[in-house]
């Protein structure tokens, strides 16, 4: 065979075997998700944003744990109030942020700085978060759910999935 033919052998044997061998890798995300509201909407919330997650398909709800790398939704509700007491709206304010494992950024700290100060210093290690605030009527508690949602998956879940088709 002529030197040609050497160098771009292996490139050939790579456009045609690699993606006949190559493992499609599906997109799962875990989320996190803490609601604090008072009783008589927290159930209702919690219950909307997870059908809403669940819908997606490919989201997987875990439990709050500072040791899981998740993406973090933390959610506060508040019913609001006229002067009279009567019940006029409700207001959602979410936090979304990533949360890193602390053992995983151990790994990589040099050599020198004891691991359980390097875990110390990770212990809370998160993106900085977003904070969006939503106003609607007592009614409109399920679609500002279903919304919030959506924004959660356009701006954060949407861009780890085409990323994974690359």
């Amino acid at each position: 065979m002529n030197r040609l033919t050497m160098r771009f052998l292996p490139l050939m044997l790579s456009i045609f075997l690699v993606p006949a061998v190559a493992e499609k890798v599906e997109f799962r995300s875990k989320v996190m998700l803490s609601v604090s509201a008072s009783e008589s909407i927290k159930n209702l919330i919690v219950s909307y944003f997870g059908r809403e997650f669940r819908s997606l398909g490919d989201i997987d709800i875990v439990s709050v744990d500072p040791k899981t790398d998740a993406l973090c939704v933390d959610v506060v509700a508040l019913e609001l109030t006229n002067k009279s007491g009567i019940k006029t709206g409700a207001v959602i304010t979410v936090g979304i942020y990533y949360r890193f494992d602390p053992d995983i950024v151990a790994r990589y700290l040099p050599e020198n700085l004891n691991e359980a100060i390097g875990k110390y210093l990770f212990s809370e290690w998160c993106s900085s978060p977003d904070i969006w605030v939503r106003t609607g009527g007592l009614e409109d508690i399920q679609q500002m759910c279903s919304e919030i949602v959506a924004d959660i998956d356009t701006k954060y879940l949407q861009y780890s999935r085409n990323f994974l088709k690359l």
